[in-house]
């Protein structure tokens, strides 16, 4: 059979089929189906699937659109926060309501969230568009705590300030640790001093503010925000293991914990002599006694954590990370009851260090528990990241801005900022780093907003409390300086971590230690 001359057919469907000829041999004929022609409403359907398919695909591509992997956990997480509610909403009635605070703390750590992600896209941090989704439901009266929930404020920032502590201290290299330690002395005293006798002369000069007062607001100004330090260079390690080779991480790590322990300590004694509360000699060596008391209990139960549970137990990773959350919250809230607040940071983060450390040190880094523990605190960070730079938005009010201190403390602040940089620049430069890391070290510094947010307002509670009326104005420049640090350095800080880390780091091939 000739089949040559058969021709395809528009829509037609070709076929083989087998038979065997008379003679024995076996025979392959090519048959063909003929469809059907396509009516109008077959085109039009057709031309209709590819425009949806070329919008559909339009829109993922969009730099806007989030991947289905965000898009899920961010639904996992409303679903959780819906649920949360529910379950309080229940249980408390109308203080859980829409009209509760309660509420109010749910929806801005949800639209916290949102915010931080829409500044994601913009390729800037995302705890820009958290603090100032909180300054704004603050300042236009959506979101304002009061009472006993100023209390819970408090307590959920010390939560979240204790997740990025942990995170911290598995982040330590003891190599590169034990190498810079005297770069991390100098690194830590130096620029710190520096930076509040040059507030304390600005605003001497600029505000009239007396020396006890501007030492006071330098003392406050001078503290690093661990949370907006360490939330931004673990950030950029997320883009590849920028600088480790060189302990700069860990240089970072170990000075902003330590910083504010001295900045806390030397505000209380400063903040004692003005209102003439206690003594004045328990209120010096208040500040080595945190740090001993932090150090001891850090060391005890990172020894004892170190050795349990078994490495061969199944439940290993999680009882890890339950055991450093737990012991962390008892040395965070057990140091604030007994009257050394300063003490709970520096022993959470050694006890974090020593803990660590100890759960298979051969293969620190690459072990699959290990690496668990680390994944659990980081989804524990992405709960309490909003809240936290929220809460810290939150805290600012911009009505209580007065022109001429605004203008003037903001040049204050960008001066101390300014010789600050220098100074760690100047310091860096006994170390074995080129120029673009020693750049980097120059500016890391300048974030500020955990302790800010915490003290700038304690001054003028304390004085109202004691009716120190002719100390008030006084107060209320620490304050509107202390609101302004956190506008202004926290985004600032951020922005050039981020941006300029990858730049300025040489990116490794090792991991964290």
């Amino acid at each position: 059979m000739d089949t040559s001359s058969l021709n395809m057919a528009p829509g037609s469907r070709n076929s083989e089929s087998f038979v065997w000829g008379n003679d024995g041999r076996l025979f392959t004929i090519n048959t063909f189906e003929i469809s059907p022609p396509e009516t109008r409403q077959d085109v039009a359907a057709n031309k209709w699937c590819c425009r949806s398919n070329r919008c559909w695909n339009a829109v993922k591509s969009h730099p806007l659109c989030p991947s289905l992997h965000h898009f899920l956990r961010f639904l996992a997480l409303l679903i959780l926060t819906f649920m949360i509610w529910g379950s309080v909403y229940s249980e408390l009635g109308d203080i859980a309501g829409p009209q509760g605070q309660l509420f109010q703390i749910g929806f801005l750590g949800v639209t916290a969230y949102i915010a931080g992600y829409i500044t994601l896209l913009m390729k800037l941090p995302a705890l820009l568009g958290m603090l100032l989704m909180g300054l704004l439901l603050r300042n236009i009266n959506f979101v304002v705590f009061t009472g006993p929930f100023l209390h819970v404020t408090s307590t959920l920032r010390k939560l979240a300030l204790l997740i990025i502590i942990i995170r911290a201290g598995l982040e330590l290299d003891p190599a590169a640790l034990k190498k810079m330690s005297s770069m991390v002395a100098k690194m830590l005293v130096i620029p710190l001093v520096i930076e509040a006798v040059v507030i304390a002369v600005m605003t001497y000069f600029l505000l009239d503010l007396p020396w006890i007062w501007g030492f006071l607001l330098g003392s406050l100004i001078a503290a690093i925000s661990p949370a907006v330090v360490l939330s931004s260079l673990f950030q950029i390690q997320k883009k590849g293991n920028y600088g480790i080779s060189k302990g700069i991480p860990t240089l970072v790590i170990a000075v902003t914990s330590l910083d504010d322990i001295l900045c806390i300590s030397v505000f209380g004694v400063l903040l004692s002599i003005i209102t003439s509360t206690g003594t004045l000699t328990s209120q010096i060596i208040s500040g080595p006694a945190g740090v001993a008391i932090g150090v001891t209990c850090g060391l005890i139960l990172g020894t004892i954590v170190r050795f349990i549970p078994h490495e061969n137990d199944r439940r290993s990773s999680m009882l890890r990370t339950l055991l450093l959350v737990g012991g962390g919250l008892l040395l965070i809230f057990g140091s604030e009851k007994i009257g050394f607040v300063s003490a709970g940071a520096l022993g959470t983060i050694i006890y974090t260090f020593i803990a660590s450390n100890g759960w298979d040190p051969k293969e620190k880094g690459t072990n699959i528990s290990d690496e668990i523990v680390n994944e659990n605190v980081r989804l524990l960070w992405t709960i309490f990241e909003p809240i936290l730079f929220g809460l810290i938005g939150n805290e600012i009010n911009i009505f209580i801005l007065k022109g001429n201190v605004v203008g003037l403390g903001i040049v204050s602040l960008l001066a101390a900022l300014l010789v600050r940089a220098i100074t760690a620049g100047l310091i860096a430069t006994g170390g074995n780093f080129n120029w673009r890391e020693k750049v980097f070290i120059s500016l890391v510094w300048i974030p500020k907003a955990t302790v800010q947010a915490v003290l700038a307002p304690a001054a003028l509670d304390a004085i109202r409390a004691l009716d120190m009326e002719e100390c008030i104005p006084q107060a209320e420049i620490l304050l509107i300086i202390g609101a302004l640090s956190i506008l202004i350095s926290a985004p600032l800080g951020s922005i050039v971590i981020t941006t300029f880390g990858p730049k300025l780091l040489t990116k490794d091939d090792a991991g964290y230690a």
